[in-house]
């Protein structure tokens, strides 16, 4: 989720994996191991600096080429199923998208409230609505099915009924609660870059 008490409790989980990370010697690794661990520093030193509460809602949910609701689309239709237990996980996470995307879309609207909502709005509401609007012809719901036929299992048609309940009674509302909550934030949409945003340049 995206709440507030969620990101503090990950800052809080970084800092304790922060603190057990540098209590390992650099210098007793090999060579490889240096390399992985220079590495493994930087992302934890620069998720450090980002769990500042001078950033807290600076970074960008529905960001026009990257967001939540092109992400959404391309993790469900390219889900990898290799066996039932994959299809069942599906499932399940389909019948959470509401309440995964509500929790983004509350988010989003405290961080327009702060003035630090920033997205090409145009584009992101046009991507949206095209989702809806091909609902009953999904590509994402097509590949699923397809995976799930693929697989030949014995509950197949079971599965792709769950699948399709999931789809409409979830993921396409789930579209809908986006597109309604993003147009009444869009006259809060700042568009003049990090830079103008407090504490922006060093974001």
């Amino acid at each position: 989720g995206f709440s507030q008490a969620e990101a503090e409790t990950v800052a809080l989980h970084n800092q304790e994996e922060y603190s057990i990370f540098n209590e390992f010697d650099r210098d007793t690794l090999s060579r490889s191991q240096q390399d992985l661990y220079d590495m493994y520093a930087f992302q934890m030193e620069l998720d450090q600096q980002l769990s500042d509460p001078r950033y807290d809602y600076h970074g960008q949910l529905f960001s026009s080429l990257s967001g939540l609701h092109y992400n959404l689309t391309s993790f469900f239709s390219d889900y990898r199923l290799d066996d039932e237990t994959d299809v069942v996980d599906l499932i399940c996470l389909l019948n959470d998208t509401k309440r995964y995307v509500d929790s983004a879309l509350d988010y989003t609207k405290n961080q327009a409230e702060n003035g630090l909502l920033m997205t090409d709005m145009d584009d992101v509401l046009n991507y949206i609505q095209s989702v809806l609007d091909t609902a009953d012809e999904s590509a994402v719901l097509d590949a699923m099915v397809t995976n799930i036929t693929n697989l030949d299992l014995d509950d197949e048609d079971h599965y792709i009924t769950q699948v399709i309940d999931a789809f409409y009674d979830f993921f396409i509302p789930s579209y809908q609660a986006m597109y309604d909550t993003l147009s009444e934030l869009a006259p809060l949409n700042h568009d003049g870059g990090y830079a103008t945003l407090e504490n922006g340049q060093s974001y």
